[in-house]
């Protein structure tokens, strides 16, 4: 992977705060995801302008946002809540050994990791061909009678799993290692040392206590803030991607970057703020980095950015190398594009 001249996100640690819920009980958990889904898709876009607040307004691919994420934070749960019961069966054993509970642990994880059915894959697709044809309605003369996620090189994305290569692939094979990295980064090693503490400092005639355990996948299954992040990134590049698949096939040249000003404003999306590039080499830039053969390809061409430093400075060449001109670039990035000419 290379470095680029420009900080970014990709090409050092970077410290990740990810906030949990209390847990509460299924019944409680499932209300609130389903409250949040009908929500986000009875939710105007005037409405969303207004809500979103800031100088330039709100995102017009906020109600796909909030769907997708409802849906992930919801299929984790589900499969939680389906996979847990033998780990949890063990914590309240007597008998609890550390092969006992790793053999366990592995079953667990298998079962969270598991492929996505045909009806989650079908969600997946209809929310992602959503984001590309709201993207590409935004593009002035429109496209009538033609679906953005039909056309050449995109159409392949709501087919099943398409083939690497193919535009836009990692918009929905993005899908699934989110979920395998959730399972594998932010709850199994927790788990997995908090038994082996339990195990290590238990006296060995008394029954184990794992509340503290149970604690930490409970909440987990129930955070939302990882999904918000995820949803966040795949909604913003399917929208852009459909946005600017549409505007080259109408013939538009160039854009601006349009940031929301606010207080919460990242400084490198304020740095941007009006900032123009060509649609053809955000376009080149975007198909590049989907047809990647590895996702770490994939970061190192559309990387998320840590510092400002440099990018007023910068003119659209240094800046479209480092792959510093199309939202997302960052997490929660709520900065999107207007085409100009």
């Amino acid at each position: 992977m290379k470095m680029h001249s420009l900080h970014c996100a990709c090409c050092g640690p970077v410290t990740e705060k990810v906030l949990w819920a209390e847990p509460v009980s299924e019944e409680a958990f499932a209300k609130r995801i389903a409250s949040r889904l009908s929500n986000s898709l009875l939710v105007t876009f005037a409405q969303k302008a207004e809500e979103d607040g800031g100088e330039n307004g709100g995102d017009e691919f906020l109600d796909e946002e909030l769907a997708l994420a409802a849906l992930l934070a919801l299929l984790l749960f589900t499969r939680g809540q389906a996979a847990k019961t033998k780990l949890f069966d063990l914590f309240d054993t007597e008998n609890a050994s550390t092969a006992l509970m790793d053999d366990a642990l592995i079953e667990f994880e298998k079962a969270m990791k598991a492929p996505l059915s045909n009806v989650e894959k079908n969600d997946f697709k209809a929310i992602i061909g959503r984001l590309m044809n709201t993207g590409a309605a935004q593009v002035q003369g429109g496209l009538t009678g033609t679906n953005i996620s039909n056309t050449a090189g995109v159409g392949t994305i709501m087919d099943g799993y398409p083939t690497v290569g193919t535009s836009a692939a990692f918009l929905y094979l993005r899908l699934e290692e989110a979920i395998l990295n959730f399972t594998e980064r932010f709850i199994s090693p927790g788990v997995r040392s908090g038994i082996e503490n339990v195990l290590a400092n238990t006296n060995p005639t008394a029954p184990h206590s794992y509340t503290d355990l149970k604690f930490l996948v409970d909440s987990r299954l129930q955070g939302t803030a990882y999904w918000d992040v995820v949803a966040n990134a795949t909604a913003s590049r399917s929208y852009h991607y459909g946005l600017l698949k549409a505007a080259n096939i109408q013939n538009f040249r160039t854009y601006a970057f349009v940031a929301v000003i606010d207080n919460v404003t990242t400084p490198i999306c304020r740095a941007l703020n009006g900032r123009t590039f060509r649609v053809q080499t955000a376009l080149d830039l975007m198909e590049d980095a989907f047809a990647s053969e590895d996702l770490d390809t994939y970061k190192d061409i559309m990387p998320w950015f840590t510092s400002a430093e440099g990018i007023e400075e910068a003119d659209e060449e240094t800046l479209a190398s480092a792959g510093i001109m199309i939202p997302p670039l960052h997490a929660r990035c709520r900065s999107t594009i207007r085409l100009i000419a």
